[in-house]
């Protein structure tokens, strides 16, 4: 492996025969570019769809309101449908850039680790481009399952969910629940 791109009489594109027999095997990347797009070109992106989405949303939002006003007939629903599919495909993009940035991120760091060049490199790159966590955004619209948001506690702040009972069990306890609370219930005197 060897980081840093060869020049190439084909523009940007090189051909076989522009390597030699022994660079023929070696894998070139150019670690500043990797670097650059993982933590700073596709974050970057990620945000511009976040921001879309989020006012697709408010957008859909609005016509919904509007179709409800004029009787929600089907060719608003099918549109405003469309729409949320269409929202919701920009939403899944936001994620898709942040996977793609870690994955870029992990490739350059694969390199460093493996290849003595790509090591002289890296140690030659901003601390921007290289340390620290790969910024994520938050994809609109997507919450994290395993946390709550709980209104009224000082500072709302966020709670893991309760452990999920399978509805048999939970038809058992309520089953249970009603039971005790009707025992406590006098009879009527009559």
């Amino acid at each position: 492996m060897s980081a840093g791109l060869a020049g190439s009489s084909h523009g940007d594109h090189l051909l076989v025969s522009d390597y030699t027999d022994a660079e023929q095997g070696e894998i070139r990347a150019d670690l500043t570019a990797l670097y650059l797009a993982g933590r700073v070109r596709l974050p970057e992106r990620a945000q511009d769809l976040a921001r879309v989405a989020r006012e697709m949303s408010a957008v859909i939002s609005t016509a919904n309101a509007r179709s409800a006003q004029m009787g929600d007939w089907a060719v608003l629903r099918d549109s405003l449908g469309l729409a949320a599919e269409s929202q919701a495909g920009v939403a899944r993009s936001v994620r898709s850039l942040n996977n793609l940035g870690a994955g870029v991120v992990a490739v350059a760091d694969a390199f460093v680790a493996r290849d003595q060049f790509a090591g002289q490199v890296f140690s030659e790159l901003s601390a921007d481009l290289t340390t620290g966590e790969v910024p994520h955004t938050g994809v609109p619209g997507e919450r994290d399952p395993g946390i709550v948001r709980s209104p009224g506690v000082p500072g709302d702040e966020y709670h893991p969910n309760p452990t999920v009972a399978l509805p048999e069990h939970e038809l058992e306890d309520r089953d249970d629940e009603l039971a005790d609370d009707q025992s406590d219930v006098p009879l009527p005197v009559g």
